[in-house]
Order: C-alpha cells, then sequence, then structure tokens
C-alpha cells in the first residue's frame, strides 16, 4: 500500500516539478537592460559607426543566422533586414539604431539594438526571451 502511495505521489510531483524547472530557466536566461556607458557583448558606448560594423561582422562569425534590422522611416514595411556581410557601411551609416537579430531574419525574441548619437555609440540594449505572453 505505501509503495503505490509513493508511486502516485511521484506521478503527481514529476510534471510539477518539470515546469518549476522550465520556469526556472525562463527566468535565469532573461535578459532585459541597458548599457550607456562602458563595454559589453563586443560593444563599446563611445565607439564609431566603423568601429561598431566592424564589431558586427565579427559577430556574424560566432551567430551564423545573424541579421541586421534598420527601420528607416515610420510605416510598416520601411525596413532593410540582412546580413550584415551583404551590406556595406555606407548604405547603413545614415541611420540612428541598428537592431541585431541573433536567431535570424524576423525573429525578435533574442536581439541587441545600438543607439547612436552624433556617430557614436551612445547605448546598448540587449533583450532575449525564450517565451512568448500572450
Amino acid at each position: 500500500m505505501k509503495h503505490r502511495y509513493k508511486f502516485l505521489l511521484g506521478i503527481v510531483l514529476s510534471p510539477i516539478i518539470a515546469l518549476a524547472f522550465y520556469i526556472a530557466f525562463l527566468w535565469i536566461t532573461y535578459i532585459d537592460e541597458t548599457i550607456v556607458s562602458g563595454e559589453k557583448y563586443g560593444f563599446r558606448v563611445g565607439a564609431s559607426k566603423e568601429e561598431v560594423f566592424q564589431n558586427v561582422l565579427l559577430q556574424q562569425k560566432e551567430h551564423l543566422n545573424l541579421f541586421l534590422y534598420i527601420n528607416y522611416g515610420d510605416r510598416a514595411g520601411d525596413y532593410i533586414e540582412v546580413q550584415p556581410n551583404s551590406i556595406s557601411l555606407q548604405e547603413v551609416k545614415n541611420h540612428k539604431v541598428w537592431t541585431l537579430l541573433y536567431d535570424g531574419e524576423g525573429e525578435y525574441f533574442n536581439v541587441l539594438r545600438l543607439k547612436f548619437d552624433h556617430a557614436r555609440l551612445a547605448m546598448i540594449y540587449r533583450h532575449r526571451k525564450y517565451f512568448e505572453l500572450p
């Protein structure tokens, strides 16, 4: 009789424990931070656009699915989404915000946003999550 209760208890507790571990994983791996001074993720606040673009190309060697997303207008379709090695610095130099999509084209759950002020990197914003809320 005791063994049957332990077995049933194990059946009931196993999904609860698995769910708790999954929630802990999501919480531990979640990143949402803004850097306005210093260096992080391979980029340095205050760096020129040329330096940043070179670092983007280096990031692409580590992250083969890396895409560069640049919004150039107010409308929904006003954006460029390309792999960094297929575009030149001259084509993106005039834009103030560059977003790196680490998981590939159209994937916005693992991104690094680089904001420029007067041709210098002013802010690094990192966001990563493995879930979507309704």
